[in-house]
């Protein structure tokens, strides 16, 4: 990992590009045979039909296609689920195992709360069976509320952004360009808390935000799955 990590180590991770700055960050660990990866409108996960109830899943991030990632996991699960997003005005789409929230997942402004802070209001003491994570480009800020003394999800998906190149349009912060060092940092923090990744899964197909219209080579989305072992 060094090696593909450090410039001076390994001239060619001077030269890692696009989806291959991800190569140094592939899986590492399988999901329980008994829970195999399942996908629920593109996010995947370790089966969630198996968690009894009252499991817990969080979307954290703006509103995508009608609340479609929300409503596979209501039908694909015994889960409740709850939408953190203070972009907008949003709603319920299943007034039984569905709540919106219009807060964001962070500490920068007052419509942004602590994952301690949602998780005491919520009551979610039990903790969060699972975390959904795209923030067009603010996933570092939000991975970072995921703490060593604080309430970890059990399982996270997370989708990456880049920037494209230069002179082309996109509505990603300035900060979102990262090179394979800035990507092992957020990696490590992950794997510090106890994480390994079960699954990567590049758009080369470019439907992402950001990255619509652009070429999948040059502007890329990726997600990944860590899952935190049980026990």
């Amino acid at each position: 990992l060094l090696s593909m990590i450090y410039t001076n180590s390994n001239s060619a991770a001077g030269k890692l590009d696009g989806f291959h700055r991800r190569d140094p960050f592939d899986p590492i660990i399988d999901c329980p045979r008994s829970r195999p990866i399942t996908s629920y409108n593109d996010w995947r996960f370790c089966d969630l039909m198996k968690l009894s109830a009252p499991c817990v899943v969080y979307s954290v991030g703006p509103v995508q296609n009608e609340y479609a990632f929300e409503k596979a996991v209501l039908a694909g699960t015994y889960c409740e689920v709850h939408t953190l997003d203070c972009t907008r005005d949003g709603q319920s789409v299943n007034p039984k195992r569905h709540k919106f929230h219009k807060w964001c997942l962070g500490s920068d402004a007052m419509d942004h709360k602590s994952l301690h802070e949602i998780v005491t209001v919520l009551n979610h003491s039990r903790g969060i069976d699972a975390m959904k994570i795209d923030v067009k480009g603010a996933d570092a800020q939000v991975l970072a509320q995921l703490k060593a003394n604080g309430p970890l999800p059990r399982q996270v998906a997370v989708t990456l952004h880049n920037q494209p190149p230069k002179g082309q349009h996109t509505d990603l912060p300035a900060d979102t360009g990262r090179s394979v060092a800035q990507l092992a940092v957020m990696f490590m923090h992950l794997a510090n808390l106890g994480y390994g990744i079960t699954n990567r899964r590049d758009n080369t197909e470019g439907h992402c935000d950001g990255c619509a219209g652009q070429s999948p080579i040059l502007a890329e989305c990726s997600l990944t799955n860590i899952l935190l072992p049980e026990g």
